[in-house]
């Protein structure tokens, strides 16, 4: 079988990917490990030990490591559950491996939860052995904030829509979740996640060129305000239109609720000028 080509996480153009294929791996995480606000803070930084395997242009799985001088970590060691059994894992750990060792580590460590028996047979099948240690650990008050890390969650899901990436959009969403535009009410993710898909569908038959845009305005306790602008070309003529949505967070860190707001004056100068073009 092929092996996976591996190169360095670069925050520019796999940072999205990588988030998506974190959270069908490993789940939602807790708010100071979270993937997307990890990535976002660009941690590869910190020694450039972030590596991605990739089939084709497909990111398929990934790896994490850290280096203090003396012991070598490895985190976040993930491959896609239709990729798995297939040595990919494996593969980015022996490249980690001889990264770390290339530095001058020794020995490498690593952490999983009480339980997990598949990934400790994998590590295992690759050489690591159960050392018998308290595990300790400590919480620091300066670890990220729920505002934060909302902050980040919402920038994402934005940017997900902007790019018509309603797969990773869905993601954020929780499956109670809400969406109020105009008269309308929707429920759930898929039927939310739709109305997305044909809003953007009609863009597309209306419009000759759109470009979309998006920045965090305020956050309010559990809500994060975003406004999307958007740049729309039409017959020639061209034309900003914002609105704004107002994002509710649940506990997990999900998007309980979606309220659309128009802003004043700017749905009635795009009616008007499409009206004005003969564009229906």
């Amino acid at each position: 079988m092929e092996k996976p080509v591996i190169v360095t996480f670069d925050s520019k153009t796999h940072c999205d990917e990588v988030v998506s294929l974190w959270k069908k791996v490993f789940g939602d995480q807790s708010a100071d490990i979270a993937p997307d606000f990890v990535l976002d803070k660009e941690l590869e930084a910190k020694g450039g030990l972030i590596f991605i395997a990739l089939k084709g242009e497909l990111i398929v799985g990934t790896i994490m490591a850290g280096y203090d001088g003396n012991r070598g970590w490895i985190y976040g060691l993930g491959v896609l559950p239709e990729y798995q059994r297939q040595g990919i894992g494996s593969s980015l750990l022996a490249f980690v491996e001889k990264k770390l060792s290339a530095l001058g580590c020794r020995k490498i460590n690593l952490q999983m939860m009480e339980g997990d028996e598949a990934s400790e047979r994998f590590f295992a099948a690759n050489g690591y052995r159960t050392e018998r240690r308290i595990n300790m650990g400590k919480k620091l008050s300066q670890g990220v904030s729920r505002a934060e890390s909302l902050r980040t969650r919402a920038k994402l899901f934005a940017k997900a829509l902007d790019e018509d990436d309603f797969e990773s959009a869905r993601m954020y969403l929780s499956r109670i979740c809400q969406y109020s535009v105009g008269k309308k009410e929707l429920h759930g993710p898929e039927t939310i996640i739709q109305s997305f898909r044909e809003g953007s569908d009609k863009a597309k038959r209306l419009f000759d060129q759109v470009d979309y845009g998006s920045e965090t305005l305020r956050i309010e306790g559990n809500r994060v305000t975003v406004q999307f602008t958007d740049l729309i070309q039409v017959k020639g003529q061209s034309l900003v239109y914002s609105s704004r949505q107002h994002l509710e967070f649940g506990e997990d860190g999900l998007i309980v609720r979606i309220v659309h707001e128009e802003i004043p004056g700017e749905l009635e100068a795009l009616q008007s000028l499409l009206k004005r073009l003969g564009v229906a």
